[in-house]
């Protein structure tokens, strides 16, 4: 990165110049610093010489980066998956597939619901034993790292399976609306036969009978 700065009359440290290696590929991270009070002197910045930073940032960003080359960065740490990382989702996998297999031994899963939690831990072991996937599928996407990837691919299974869920209690209430109708409407079958048998003018029938 540093010869990067170097070698270049276009990377200044400037905002441009920032949006410029997030393009290709680096990673931008903040410091805090501590700002003392200026000393002497004043600033060079005056109000014109701020809008024409502003203009020349603004063209820089929206017009000029986008037309120059990607230059090729010696380290990219974010595209790779670090070797803690995929030995933790190996242990995960395979965890929770076992955890999974119990609860169904102990008949207290249905397979149906298993199927989709052991095919995501199916294919988290496979992103792990084969990170090149992650990677690829990142670059393809624009995603700058791979464990982005993996986590977003985590966000979208749990929207669907979310999403499943929901569709199945949105029919779960309406059989039970259903069932409560038709319940209410036998036991008012029910009472209007028992009103109609206890009437005076019926026991008066069944006496002259």
């Amino acid at each position: 990165m540093i010869d990067a700065y170097a070698d270049s009359i276009n990377m200044g440290p400037e905002p441009d110049t920032i949006g410029y290696l997030l393009r290709c590929g680096a990673r931008v991270e903040e410091v805090q610093v501590q700002m003392h009070e200026r000393m002497a002197g004043v600033s060079y910045l005056t109000l014109g010489r701020s809008m024409k930073y502003m203009l020349e940032m603004c063209v820089s960003m929206l017009v000029v980066q986008w037309s120059r080359k990607k230059i090729q960065l010696e380290e990219r740490e974010a595209l790779s998956m670090s070797l803690a990382l995929r030995i933790l989702l190996m242990i995960f996998s395979v965890g929770f597939v076992y955890f999974v297999l119990k609860r169904i031994h102990k008949d207290q899963l249905r397979i149906q619901d298993s199927i989709f939690w052991i095919l995501l831990s199916v294919l988290v072991l496979i992103l792990a034993f084969f990170p090149q996937i992650a990677i690829g599928m990142a670059q393809q996407l624009g995603i700058i790292s791979p464990v982005n990837f993996v986590f977003l691919v985590f966000i979208f299974c749990a929207f669907i399976k979310i999403f499943s869920m929901a569709a199945k209690i949105s029919n779960l209430e309406d059989k039970i609306n259903k069932l409560s109708y038709e319940e209410a409407k036998r036991r008012m079958q029910e009472q209007e036969v028992e009103g109609a048998q206890n009437e005076p003018g019926t026991m008066d029938e069944r006496k002259a009978v």
